[in-house]
């Protein structure tokens, strides 16, 4: 979930293209909306190697597309614009996404995993256009924060995170951990001054236990790598048990969820990067409750 590049954007046509002569689409390809969704049962593991391969390389393409990661760490309490852009950056890669997983043949078990992942990404288009709609429709003067209000965009991005996490989940039964992109949305933290840390919280939404996430600093140039259970709340640097936060700074609102994990810290150690790192184990339920979804990175 970088932003996009032109480098980026030839790679992404490559990858397409090496795949539409390797795999021509036929019969076994998977129209929209072609497969019936199981609502409770996880999919099963992809069997094919080469599926699985080309999966990961197309879900590599479509994060190196996404916006979320980086440019929503500077998008806290913009204006209406700020948000839309990177929104429809990022749907227009989650476009390109689920068109490439469409298009690849598959046969038997596997094909009814694809159609399911193809399923899950339909579901996450379409909260990004609810999303998108609300978002237009915003007063261009005003300063939002994506879950904290005004309630209309909590409720559409709130729906978003939870789509997105809800495929998560199924690219990690699929065998698909690298398509298990965790989600950042990025709040106003607690802290009232840059020495307390706490000034910005990133919120890591993801489908498996464990994130892993890197803040950057620009001067000195270092990169700071740490990991976070979701459920908690940590303070990178602090060099208490986990980095585990111990609130002196004031609570983090809303409370942190079920699935995603905060990080605390400052607009000069923002947080890059998030991976999943628990080896493919899967998080809560979808029935889990959450702040940051109504089980809605952005990321994401």
């Amino acid at each position: 979930m970088v932003a996009a590049g032109a480098g980026s954007r030839r790679r992404f046509g490559i990858v397409i293209a090496t795949l539409a002569a390797a795999l021509t689409p036929t019969a076994c390809g998977i129209p929209r909306h072609a497969q019936p969704r199981a609502v409770h049962a996880a999919p099963s593991a992809i069997r094919s190697d080469l599926l699985r391969k080309t999966a990961a390389g197309l879900c590599a393409a479509e994060n190196a597309q996404e916006m979320g990661t980086q440019r929503l760490g500077q998008l806290y309490d913009a204006p209406p614009g700020q948000y839309l852009t990177v929104q429809r950056a990022e749907s227009g890669a989650r476009q390109k996404l689920r068109d490439a997983l469409a298009a690849l043949a598959a046969t038997g078990v596997d094909r009814s995993t694809l159609g399911r992942l193809v399923d899950d990404e339909d579901a996450v288009l379409t909260s990004r256009a609810r999303l998108l709609k609300v978002l237009g429709g915003q007063p261009g003067g005003s300063s939002l924060a994506l879950l904290t209000g005004p309630p209309k965009v909590v409720s559409a991005y709130r729906d978003v995170v939870g789509s997105y996490v809800a495929a998560g989940r199924d690219f990690l039964s699929a065998g698909l951990a690298a398509c298990a992109t965790p989600m950042i949305t990025v709040l106003v933290g607690p802290g009232q001054d840059e020495a307390s840390a706490a000034t910005v919280e990133f919120r890591i939404a993801a489908a498996c236990r464990t994130v892993g996430y890197v803040t950057r600093s620009q001067r000195p140039a270092q990169s700071m790598p740490g990991t976070a259970t979701l459920g908690t709340v940590v303070q990178p640097g602090t060099q208490k048990h986990d980095d585990l936060y111990d609130g002196s700074s004031g609570q983090v609102s809303p409370p942190v969820g079920a699935d995603e994990a905060i990080v605390l810290t400052s607009v000069h150690y923002p947080v890059d990067s998030a991976t999943c790192v628990s080896n493919g184990t899967a998080g809560p339920s979808p029935a889990a409750p959450s702040a940051t979804a109504s089980p809605s990175p952005t990321a994401s």
